[in-house]
């Protein structure tokens, strides 16, 4: 194994001797979770590393000295991620009202991430360790607001048989196992179906995508999807406000369509709410 370029290794309870080395010298990926040793070994190679992962591990100091200038992208068992994150929520305060963020009744909920992926880990498992650690941290914060991960919506091992509703490639992330953390209180669900898939079959996806994760938020994770992003670039090909606005109003009522369509109750809320911006408009 002298020419090893990836490893990868999960819930690993083994104990190391401080004398261990790495079988290569040729490492691009590290992952370890649960690496027991405080520090990686002197004589490690990271000159051509990129990805290093470790998870749940002892890691105080990377190596002793100066490594090699190299892409590396470093992750630990530390909040690190998310530390500019917490800190305003631990010491922002609203300058109009004078309440902490974490105080503050107008704020509905934080995401941990962007549309979150891990491209050496395609089945979520690595992410899911990453959720549940940084969900941990937030709300022990931060306990008054809602928390979400902030992904797309891709479909993984959970479920495999859902797989064939993805737009047709994998991002590391698993929309049911990820969402299920106890800590992660809605779902949330993207959509730029003009990057994703063909004109002809853009609406018919839609409609797919929407019913499953909204069937799915409701039934198995229990818990309410929030429809985060959607939307239709201007950079596409024939773009214009018009199929613009038309493929945004197609949405809408295929949204309110599958919603109404399971909790009649909810037209009146809406009605409600409509009045209340009109009100508003002309107040």
């Amino acid at each position: 194994m002298t020419r090893l370029r990836w490893l990868i290794v999960f819930n690993n309870r083994v104990q190391l001797y401080e004398d261990f080395a790495f079988p290569s010298n040729d490492l691009t990926c590290l992952c370890w979770d649960g690496y027991s040793l405080s520090s990686l070994p002197s004589n490690f190679h990271a000159n051509n590393l990129v990805e290093l992962n470790l998870l749940n591990s002892n890691i105080k100091q990377l190596w002793e000295g100066n490594m090699a200038d190299n892409a590396l992208e470093y992750h630990t068992q530390k909040p690190v991620e998310l530390w500019n994150l917490t800190c305003c929520m631990d010491t922002r305060i609203n300058t109009i009202t004078r309440v902490a963020y974490k105080d503050d009744p107008t704020i509905m909920a934080w995401e941990l991430i962007n549309e979150p992926g891990c491209q050496v880990d395609y089945f979520g498992k690595t992410l899911k360790c990453w959720i549940q650690e940084m969900a941990s941290f937030v709300k022990s914060i931060d306990s008054n607001h809602l928390l979400t991960v902030g992904m797309e919506g891709f479909y993984e091992d959970s479920m495999p048989e859902k797989k064939a509703i993805n737009p047709g490639y994998q991002v590391g992330t698993d929309f049911i196992s990820n969402h299920l953390i106890k800590k992660i209180d809605f779902t949330t669900i993207h959509a730029y179906p003009d990057i994703w898939k063909d004109d002809s079959t853009q609406m018919a996806f839609m409609q797919r995508w929407m019913t499953s994760h909204l069937i799915d938020s409701e039934t198995i994770i229990k818990k309410p999807m929030n429809f985060s992003e959607f939307g239709k670039s201007s950079k596409d090909p024939g773009y214009s406000l018009i199929a613009r606005d038309s493929f945004l109003n197609a949405i809408y009522d295929a949204g309110y369509e599958i919603v109404l369509s399971q909790n009649p109750s909810t037209s009146g809320l809406i009605t409600q709410q409509s009045n209340k911006m009109i009100a508003l408009d002309h107040a």
